[in-house]
């Protein structure tokens, strides 16, 4: 696996102290096994709602260095957009929910480890190109979908829906919360029009796995 179970333990009881993610153990486990998979498949890994950017720099340990090009973050870091949040959200996330990060947080946590950022873009899933782009969906093995908001979670799905390729994992967070139940109504949207494309376990509370087994 290549990586340094002492420094990995330190980084992780850091990350967990100090808030840096807000994922439980279980998911934390969970994210980090799928991240395993993609790395020895050799795709890349997509974090779509990074935060602070503990649960990011778990999974870059565990990617590994020489893969630091095929990770890429999305977020605002702005906390939730006003676009982003609808109806079907809970007020438990308001606009700008979130907002306590920054470029900065994020680059400085990573540096005290000695690890570069990946990139990362700061903004919106809506707003990005990338999940429309099928060369780069198709050359992803995981995708990490923690939004907490109904419509970011739904354009991702959809994206992955029609372009993930076969095997490709996507790990979405929140899953049946009862503060985040845009979610559930997202996936249950993308169930109705890709569901039979895709293998879909309940792994621990509130994470949803989906897995592509066919075109």
């Amino acid at each position: 696996m290549g990586v340094d179970l002492i420094k990995f333990i330190s980084v992780y009881r850091f990350i967990r102290i100090n808030r840096f993610t807000l994922l439980n153990g279980k998911k934390i486990i969970s994210l980090l096994f799928f991240t395993l998979i993609a790395r020895i498949s050799r795709r890349g890994i997509v974090e779509v709602g990074v935060y602070k950017g503990g649960a990011s720099l778990l999974m870059s340990l565990v990617y590994g260095r020489k893969y630091r090009e095929m990770q890429i973050l999305i977020d605002p870091l702005s906390g939730h957009p006003s676009a982003s949040v609808s109806k079907f959200d809970s007020l438990s996330h308001p606009p700008g929910h979130f907002s306590d990060t920054s470029l900065s947080i994020i680059t400085e946590l990573y540096a005290a480890q000695g690890f570069q950022l990946p990139t990362l873009i700061p903004l919106p899933i809506e707003e990005t190109t990338l999940f429309a782009d099928s060369s780069f969906i198709q050359n992803v093995g995981l995708v990490h979908l923690d939004t907490d908001l109904y419509l970011p979670t739904r354009f991702a799905l959809s994206c992955l829906g029609a372009l993930a390729p076969i095997g490709a994992i996507i790990i979405l967070d929140d899953y049946g919360a009862p503060k985040c139940p845009g979610i559930e109504k997202a996936v249950g949207e993308f169930n109705a029009k890709f569901g039979a494309k895709f293998y879909s376990i309940n792994w621990t509370k509130e994470q949803l796995i989906l897995i592509k087994k066919c075109n």
